[in-house]
């Protein structure tokens, strides 16, 4: 029996971050030192990160234009939704950031994500025919991981 699952997601927290991570400096640099491109739940948004960090690499400061050209010159910028979402990621954005507490909740629902995956491709393995222990053994190596990477961060 397979579960059908919803996984955790903070999509809202997501455009928080992105935006704040576009328009100001210091929040872009303590963004993209805390999260990774997996760490997003919506592709676009991976996409968006991911450009992002892409300019930073460059040595550039990052922010919506300088991303979406890069969007662009890559050919993603419509599987990002284009620069008018671009554009729309910092509306009703705070004027205070609280950045270190929506990293922490992008992060916390990443975890959980990658765990109910493991825990799902588990199910698969052991139900197969010539099910090993091995894959018990695997998933818990995985499983302990996550919770490294969680006292990480």
């Amino acid at each position: 029996m397979i579960f059908d699952v919803e996984y955790p997601e903070e999509v809202e927290t997501e455009r928080l971050v992105l935006g704040a991570m576009l328009t100001d400096e210091n929040g872009a640099a303590l963004i993209l030192d805390a999260l990774g491109p997996d760490d997003f739940h919506l592709s676009k948004h991976k996409l968006i990160f991911e450009s992002a960090a892409a300019v930073r690499e460059k040595g550039s400061g990052v922010d919506r234009v300088l991303v979406g050209m890069d969007l662009h010159n890559r050919g993603k910028l419509e599987a990002a939704d284009g620069l008018t979402y671009l554009a729309s990621l910092d509306d009703g954005l705070p004027r205070v950031y609280c950045l270190e507490g929506y990293i922490s909740q992008l992060r916390r629902a990443s975890i959980l994500r990658r765990a109910i995956m493991a825990a799902q491709k588990l199910m698969g393995e052991c139900a197969g025919p010539g099910a090993s222990l091995d894959a018990v053994v695997q998933a818990g190596d995985f499983l302990q991981s996550l919770v490294g990477e969680r006292a990480e961060r």
